[in-house]
């Protein structure tokens, strides 16, 4: 089903808002994570060198204002 334009807006916004928000969390790289929103729904991905950042991301993303859920996919270099 694809999104009406208002909710792709909405998408838009808060992938925005999350991305400004990584990027001025010192403990986050957020140029190596990716954000998708749909519905609402946040998609994280990329690769970070730790766990804590991994879970950090989780936590600022679920944060976000208009965020309803949120799946990490983000992986750890090891």
């Amino acid at each position: 089903m694809k999104p009406v334009t208002g909710e792709y807006d909405i998408d838009i916004v808060i992938t925005t808002r999350l991305r400004l928000k990584l990027a001025d969390a010192a403990y986050v790289s957020a140029t190596a994570i990716d954000v998708e929103t749909t519905r609402g729904r946040v998609q994280l991905s990329g690769f970070v060198n730790t766990a804590e950042e991994r879970t950090q991301a989780e936590a600022i993303a679920r944060c976000t204002l208009g965020v309803k859920g949120v799946q990490n996919d983000i992986v750890i270099r090891l």
